[in-house]
């Protein structure tokens, strides 16, 4: 009986829609065990999701990963992130991006499960509709499954999981080719070529699979015809990052001319042991894809014993030693550099070489039970291998609630005005700042979402190495003297892999050179994961006693209020809802207004350091010296002494806007200063001034006071 299972065709679309829906329960089930994405899986997620943000608002030219180079997965995170902020967005595009991560990965990954999910009922489809039978369109599907990591990597972020999809089209594709005679030569090999060429740009590994269809097509022409769209299809897919070509270039350089990963370890092309081992390894862990390879070499052997009779059977045969061919330079090109997933391409293949070597074995043996012995194997190759896999999901939720526990620990013992500072590693952590510090470091013009980063997480520090100042998450740099004196607490974390000695060694040395004492506590250790917090606290007495911003936007009357309206800031203004660096208002000062409205710092004392801010709109002759950032000790325009300046910003931090930031001390008559005061110091000002040349737009005005206590406080 040719069909196994007599359906009828009103119920068949339900049968086929059988594993997308299992798959996509499969992978709802693994990412709520796995938890969330920062705590057990930034790497690459955090740095698809930020690259997919540059994407959705269109901003191509901040595209900093190009590896893979991948720029197709990044293309497809851009569209799921503008999708799920129409849905259910909050603000703009970027501050919910960088204020809710989590959401948005969560959300993308479950559209690319969708995604795959809709391709492989697709794929169904395809196959009942050219064969009329339900059970050729469920083998076909369940062959899909012979790919282990489609269930392994299940709850991942990957452009490997997008590489399964694809790779998946090229099978179903190939099934046409063989068995339905509308889908003609020519037509193939343009329809497989840009199938190639996206994957290609998708990630290269999938390099071996592009062997398939020049075995398959007969014909030169054909066979130039793909060619040609397949580098077409890739060049078009590249043109989002091609100003990166050369840093592309000398990356797979790299990697072919090294033993190591991502183009480390010895110069040499190959290290013949460690690609032997790797090459048992692949067949050890693949246990399906070795059963199958074993099987095709057999139908193949049968094949040139008794010639196929049929055009189809042909194709079948040309099919299977291209899958052969491709076979063996998979093997040797992801041993060389050997990552499990990094096979994905090659396995996924299995779905149209088990339905090939299905029909072949149906067309040889007629025995009654045929078809149902092979199901039985079909299950076999499909459950075995996934055991340990569905064994493993048992620890899998037992380390997501392990690392829960210092996620919970830090949102409820740390205060998130105190700074934590974290080491930039592809490992995650119990912080989202963590993934972020990760994913950023793969952003060109980061810092034009420094006012989002500032907003959501305005104390997170990282560390770029024993002789940099810390950052602002990787961003502009932070000033280790404030940090110190601020009198709020760091917090580190410490676990296996990483390396918190560093960030001690580094704090014990800033100190050092503020002539400051640190203490180091330990206030929390995770027996089972290994990690600790530790606390940085300042002996010395440090403490900020004051503080205030002005965005220029709250406003009482004639006078300006500080953001938080507690607070009037002296002085004429005018404001401008035009080109402001965040929020709506902006002040504006030109020959008519030279000076800003001030902040009157009132209670410092001999010591005591004062930290100003302001963002000023960038100059196109990038000449800052006709105007400054002053504090002083009377109001503008009267005598005075003028206790410190700066006109040059320490840095970008929108695409038009720079950072201003002075940092001085009150000075006392201990203090080596060179102004002379007759008097100490209780009362300070704050401006900006301009010499009226030109207009001057500036924005966010902040002061902050360190204060020392002593004996006599």
């Amino acid at each position: 009986m040719r069909n196994l299972i007599q359906l009828n065709p009103s119920r068949t679309k339900g049968v086929i829609f059988l594993l997308p829906l299992l798959l996509i329960a499969w992978t709802l089930f693994l990412n709520h065990l796995s938890g969330p994405f920062y705590l057990t899986r930034i790497d690459p997620e955090y740095i698809y999701l930020l690259n997919g943000l540059n994407v959705s608002v269109l901003r191509f030219d901040r595209i900093g990963h190009f590896c893979h180079p991948g720029t197709p997965f990044q293309l497809l995170t851009g569209i799921f992130i503008q999708l799920t902020w129409w849905i259910a967005g909050q603000g703009t595009i970027v501050k919910d991006v960088i204020t809710r991560p989590e959401f948005y990965l969560s959300w993308s990954s479950f559209c690319l499960t969708l995604l795959i999910s809709s391709g492989l009922w697709w794929a169904g489809k395809v196959v009942y509709r050219t064969t009329k039978r339900i059970t050729d369109a469920l083998v076909f599907q369940a062959g899909f499954f012979l790919n282990i990591f489609v269930l392994e990597y299940a709850s991942r972020y990957l452009p490997d999981r997008f590489l399964a999809l694809e790779v998946l089209i090229l099978c179903v594709l190939c099934f046409r080719y063989l068995y339905d005679d509308t889908l003609s030569s020519k037509r193939f090999a343009v329809l497989a070529g840009l199938v190639m060429g996206l994957s290609l740009v998708t990630k290269f590994n999938v390099l071996p699979v592009l062997l398939i269809p020049v075995f398959l097509l007969r014909k030169w022409k054909d066979r130039l015809l793909y060619l040609a769209s397949c580098i077409g299809m890739a060049f078009i897919c590249f043109l989002p990052v091609i100003n990166h070509f050369r840093d592309f270039r000398g990356f797979m350089t790299d990697i072919a001319g090294h033993s190591g990963l991502y183009g480390t370890g010895s110069e040499q092309v190959i290290e013949i042991n460690s690609l032997i081992n790797n090459i048992f390894l692949i067949f050890k862990e693949n246990f399906a894809f070795s059963a199958l390879l074993a099987f095709s070499l057999t139908g193949l052997i049968f094949s040139m014993v008794k010639p196929p009779d049929h055009q189809n059977r042909m194709k079948e045969k040309r099919l299977l030693i291209s899958f052969l061919v491709c076979v063996a330079v998979g093997l040797v090109f992801v041993a060389k550099h050997y990552r499990d997933y990094y096979f994905i391409p090659v396995l996924t293949l299995n779905t149209i070489i088990f339905y090939v070597l299905y029909q072949a074995a149906g067309e040889r043996f007629r025995f009654r039970y045929f078809r149902i012995t092979i199901l039985l194997f079909l299950g076999l190759l499909i459950i075995l291998p996934d055991i340990p896999v569905l064994l493993n999901c048992r620890l899998i939720g037992k380390d997501s609630q392990a690392r829960m526990q210092t996620a919970v620990f830090i949102e409820k013992n740390v205060n998130v005005k105190d700074f934590f500072l974290v080491e930039p590693t592809w490992m995650s952590g119990p912080l989202i700042a963590n993934g972020l510090a990760y994913g950023i470091s793969y952003v060109t013009h980061k810092h034009v979402y420094y006012n989002d980063y500032q907003l959501c997480y305005p104390n997170i520090l990282t560390w770029e190495g024993e002789d940099q100042p810390l950052k602002y998450l990787r961003m502009i740099n932070a000033d280790n003297e404030s940090i110190l004196r601020s009198g709020k607490d760091v917090y580190t974390l410490a676990s296996p892999g990483r390396n918190e000695d560093n960030l001690s060694r580094y704090l014990f040395k800033a100190a050092a050179a503020c002539g400051e004492i640190l203490k180091k506590d330990t206030i929390f250790i995770n027996s089972i994961t290994g990690e600790s917090i530790y606390r940085y606290r300042n002996m010395s007495g440090w403490s900020t006693v004051r503080e205030a911003s002005c965005g220029f936007e709250a406003q009482q009357g004639r006078y300006l209020l500080t953001d938080d309206g507690k607070t009037r800031i002296e002085g004429e203004f005018r404001i401008t809802n035009k080109n402001t660096c965040n929020g709506n208002g902006a002040l504006v000062l030109d020959k008519g207004l030279v000076t800003s409205p001030m902040f009157m710092i009132s209670g410092v004392s001999p010591g005591d350091f004062i930290e100003l801010s302001i963002k000023r709109k960038k100059e196109p002759s990038k000449d800052y010296s006709d105007g400054e950032l002053i504090i002083a000790d009377a109001f503008p325009g009267k005598p005075c002494n003028i206790l410190a300046s700066i006109s040059l910003p320490i840095s970008n931090i929108t695409e038009n806007y720079t950072l201003i930031r002075l940092i001085t001390r009150i000075p006392g008559p201990q203090s080596a200063s060179p102004v002379t005061l007759t008097s100490p110091v209780s009362t300070v000002y704050a401006y900006f001034l301009t010499k009226g040349t030109h207009t001057v737009l500036l924005d966010d005005f902040t002061y902050k006071v360190y204060h020392q206590r002593n004996k006599e406080d």
